[in-house]
């Protein structure tokens, strides 16, 4: 069994490196123009609402802020992480 695989790895190393390469390539786009993009966005999302929220000064516990505020936050927000 070892010698097939020793065989099989000495004949197709070429294509088994290609494959390793491809895939980190592939997986290295999706991270980022994919995950990360939707992570900041969530991130940035949640940041807005509780900095508008906090800047609102909501003392009874309401969860209302002005859209104004929550824009200027999340547009700062993004640009401060790069998106």
């Amino acid at each position: 069994m070892k010698e097939t695989i020793k065989i099989f790895l000495k004949h197709n190393w070429f294509k088994i490196i290609l494959i390793i390469i491809v895939l980190k390539v592939v997986g290295g786009a999706f991270y980022w123009y994919e995950w990360r993009p939707s992570q900041i966005r969530k991130d940035c999302y949640n940041i807005a609402r509780d900095k508008a929220i906090e800047k609102a000064g909501t003392v009874t516990g309401d969860r209302k802020f002005a859209k104004d505020d929550y824009d200027t936050y999340y547009k700062w927000c993004l640009e401060k992480y790069g998106l």
